[in-house]
């Protein structure tokens, strides 16, 4: 069986690609989404999408401003 381009499995592997330090990538998006498996899979992709890499040792505050100038960007867009 071979995984979807955008499974989490998949996504998941594409994390070592944007950091070294993949495993602390992981850890932040965990804490992001409390492991919600659709979110979790969402911000994966955001992240392997996302034009730079986090900085050495700044995984955690990288990921968070990106979920933080993604939500804002989604709530001054949305029509009220």
């Amino acid at each position: 069986m071979q995984a979807e381009p955008n499974s989490g499995v998949l996504l998941a592997m594409r994390l070592k690609e944007k950091s070294h330090n993949y495993k602390k990538l992981l850890a932040a998006v965990l804490k992001c989404t409390g492991g919600q498996p659709f979110l979790t899979q969402k911000l994966f992709q955001m992240i392997v999408e996302a034009p730079d890499s986090p900085p050495a040792g700044r995984e955690t505050e990288w990921v968070e401003e990106m979920v933080r100038l993604r939500c804002a960007h989604a709530t001054r867009n949305r029509a009220c």
